[in-house]
């Protein structure tokens, strides 16, 4: 029934930030530190999407104030945290600017998502690597 979940959680807010966490660690689990910048962060976008648009329409049904607010930043961080060995890695290989951390990743990543909801067909795919080209101009070094 409807109010099962609440037996575990205490809140819609608490239910939401359990299963953000849970996506968190699976996304980054997925990511491999072999690919290149650009195929990585369209393998981010691609498996982020639906999680980014659920993020986008929670947050808009709950007022993050207080308490709330709190907890949904500390997932961020807790995000962030997860993806700084690719951030690390990425500046040790010089294709991220060296101000660009992986809260930056993580606002790049949430931006794109919205962009590409819909199933991926090859169409959208070039429309994904053709935003992450021109992304990834952004985000580069410069020399």
């Amino acid at each position: 029934g409807r109010s099962t979940p609440f037996r575990y959680f205490r809140t819609r807010a608490t239910l939401a930030l359990s299963i953000f966490s849970r996506e968190v660690d699976a996304i980054v689990d997925r990511l491999d530190l072999s690919l290149p910048f650009e195929e990585a962060l369209i393998s981010f976008v691609r498996e982020s999407r639906h999680t980014s648009m659920l993020f986008m329409r929670l947050a808009a049904d709950l007022p993050l104030d207080g308490e709330r607010r709190a907890d949904f930043e500390a997932l961020a961080k807790r995000a962030e945290q997860r993806l700084q060995p690719f951030v690390d890695q990425w500046h040790a290989r010089q294709v991220l600017a060296p101000e660009a951390g992986s809260a930056q990743i993580l606002l790049t990543v949430r931006m794109m998502s919205g962009l590409f909801i819909r199933p991926m067909d090859a169409v959208m795919e070039q429309r994904l690597k053709d935003a992450v080209t021109w992304i990834l101009r952004g985000l580069a070094p410069r020399t």
